[in-house]
């Protein structure tokens, strides 16, 4: 409230009568422009690292991180990992090789292990690490001459399939309590599964629906139109590359069923990818096989604007709160009879509320741990 104050006699400074000419005016205008700079400097250090991770500490109503709240949440869109690291202390990557904003983290290490030396570690901090450097992160934790600490990490920005393997090299550095992860194909009670979520505003920048929130917003409230009016057919709209085996068979089986309706986005063209928003919007299912990852952003897409995933593999989906979905044991079963008439004859009441679609949920999630640790 304080800058409410010094910020009113200025916006008074400005006014046409008082400052329209000669070298008075023209000096105030400076002497105005430094305070502007000035106040935005005070202010933006209002929200720093430190007072960012103190207010998602300690301020129940406001669980979810500052930075995003805004933003994201008012769309009631997932992103990728963004949510996740912001969520964190520590930050275990290469921020020019990964391009993760670490505006909310405390301290990141880099690629030569250093960074994180001097920082101080409590009951409860998280440390955002992406999936390829989990073995380095342990390594360093493990050597890390420090008391017993109850660290949460959190794995995100990554294809790799988080298995026993990584679950249990981290749990036996001693010295981490929780483990959030995507792509997470491995269940224990200290290990939860997050979703990959929809694609990160960073992939492929201006033509990416998400850096445009006035779209995105139109084509919801389309959803909310169409919902009981969509048609029965199952949009196919992949790329072969980023997993061709499963790929191709997916669309081997599409080929031959006479409800599936091919129309891939294409990358980098505005026009299509709102396209591609707009059909899942249209109709009724849409075949979602893995890709790079286990996990897939058009999985989370469909179910974002109403249609329903076709998946070939649950692992990851079960346990979700709200979740539908149709599973096929091979991608040929499309073409079976049962399955043609639940197209014909499906009626998805959809609801972009379910709270696994909503970041909040998530960042409620990570910190109701952070919270129970310090309570200990």
């Amino acid at each position: 409230m304080a800058f409410l104050y010094i910020i009113a006699p200025v916006k008074s400074l400005n006014s046409k009568q008082r400052l329209s000419v000669g070298p008075e005016a023209s000096e105030a205008r400076s002497i105005i422009k430094k305070i502007r700079v000035k106040l935005k400097q005070a202010l933006l250090s209002l929200f720093s690292n430190e007072a960012i991770i103190n207010l998602i500490r300690t301020i129940e109503k406001e669980k979810v991180c500052v930075k995003y709240r805004t933003q994201l949440l008012s769309e009631n869109i997932m992103t990728s990992y963004g949510l996740y690291a912001a969520t964190c202390e520590h930050g275990y990557f290469n921020k020019e090789q990964y391009n993760i904003e670490p505006d909310s983290l405390r301290n990141i290490i880099n690629m030569k292990g250093t960074g994180m030396q001097s920082s101080k570690w409590e009951d409860g901090d998280s440390i955002f690490v992406v999936g390829e450097r989990i073995e380095e992160l342990a390594y360093y934790i493990a050597k890390r001459e420090s008391n017993k600490k109850s660290l949460i990490i959190i794995i995100g920005r990554s294809d790799r399939d988080i298995n026993e393997k990584c679950i249990q090299l981290l749990l036996s550095t001693g010295k981490v309590a929780h483990i959030f992860a995507q792509n997470c194909v491995y269940r224990m009670h200290s290990v939860t599964n997050i979703p990959l979520g929809i694609e990160n505003n960073g992939f492929m920048g201006s033509t990416n629906p998400r850096n445009h929130p006035e779209i995105i917003k139109r084509i919801l409230m389309q959803k909310q139109v169409n919902e009981y009016e969509r048609v029965r057919r199952i949009i196919v709209a992949f790329s072969l590359h980023t997993n061709k085996k499963e790929r191709v068979r997916a669309m081997k089986a599409a080929i031959k069923n006479q409800y599936c309706i091919y129309n891939p986005p294409r990358k980098g063209v505005l026009e299509d990818q709102i396209q591609f928003y707009e059909n899942l919007c249209r109709y009724t299912h849409c075949l979602c096989p893995v890709g790079n990852g286990i996990d897939t952003h058009r999985f989370w897409l469909a179910y974002l604007f109403g249609a329903l995933p076709v998946i070939n593999n649950e692992t990851l989906y079960k346990g979700l709160p709200g979740i539908s979905y149709y599973c096929v044991n091979e991608w040929e079963d499309i073409n079976k009879p049962e399955f043609i008439r639940k197209v014909e004859h499906y009626r998805w009441e959809h609801d972009n509320r379910i709270l696994c679609l909503r970041l909040d949920y998530w960042a409620n999630k990570i910190l109701d741990v952070k919270r129970r640790i310090r309570q200990l």
